[in-house]
Formats: C-alpha cells, structure tokens, sequence
C-alpha cells in the first residue's frame, strides 16, 4: 500500500498509475525534459513558506498554533498514524522557527520572481511549458499560481506578459 500525501506527488503518482498512454507527460524526449524542468521548478517552491511571509505575523502566528494544536490531537486520536504526526509536528515547529528570517523571506521572493522571468520568455515562444500541450508541469504551475492569486501575489505576474495570458 502506497500512502501519497503531497499534491505534486499525488499529480505525478496518479499520471504513472494510470493504464493507457500518459495524458500530461510529453512523449517526444526534449518536450518530456523540459517539463520535467518545470515540473521541478513548480514543486521546489516553498509556498507554504511563502504563505507565511506574506501573512501578517499575528495571523500566522495563530494559524500554526492552531494547526499544530490540530496535530497534537489527532497524534493522541490516532494512535497507528501518531508517527506521522509527530514528523508534521517537527515540520511545522520548523516552520515556525523559518518564518522569522527575513533574508529568507527575500531570497525566496527573488528566487520566485527569477523563475516567473524565466518563464516569461519561454511563454513567448510555446504555448504551454513543455511545448505544444498541457503537461504535468503546466498543472503544478496552474496551482502556484492559484496560491500566489490567493496570496494577493498576482501583481508578480503582472509585469510578465506572456505569463498573465497564460494563467488568465
């Protein structure tokens, strides 16, 4: 049995399961590579990071207590999954500890921001990262860009044409 519980592995695990040809994995090699390139350019992103950058710190502050208090609880609730518990708990107090680095907070924007360049002028030449079709790399960006609308981040794509078509 395969336990799956991150989205970008979940999106990756579900296309190699599926019986029949891949339906957003290139075939062609250097189309398959370059989503591959984006793929891994959308998952590196630290957005749950990023979330509390930009969340004021008393917001943030309360929404990791709570969730770790939601963690503790189901730790003692359900004693079989209390290890995997236990490693979020130590994730989140990370988390926390990350959070308060504003050279961080920095880096992490400026990587970001690089990326979304680099896309740009990609975007201006292809339709979608991989080429001529949506692929798994479109679908993980399709979701950072929902958290960066969420974050009331989009003015990040704004002054990147071809980025903005392709998301709106």
């Amino acid at each position: 049995e395969t336990v799956v519980t991150d989205s970008f592995r979940i999106m990756r695990y579900v296309e190699e399961q599926l019986e029949g040809p891949p339906l957003l994995t290139p075939s062609a090699p250097e189309a398959r590579a370059q989503m591959e390139q984006w793929f891994s350019k959308g998952n590196d992103i630290d957005f749950r990071l990023l979330t509390f950058f930009t969340t004021p710190k008393l917001i943030a502050d309360f929404m990791l207590s709570k969730k770790l208090k939601k963690l503790h609880n189901y730790a003692q609730k359900y004693p079989d999954l209390q290890e995997a518990y236990v490693a979020k708990i130590a994730d989140i107090e990370g988390l926390k500890q990350q959070k308060s680095s504003q050279e961080e907070a920095e880096a992490l924007r400026t990587k970001l921001l690089a990326t979304l360049d680099e896309m740009n002028i990609l975007l201006a030449n292809q339709p979608f990262l991989a080429g001529e079709s949506y692929s798994l790399a479109d679908a993980i960006w399709t979701v950072n860009f929902t958290r960066m609308e969420l974050l009331k981040k989009l003015d990040w794509i704004a002054s990147r044409h071809h980025v903005q078509t392709y998301y709106t």
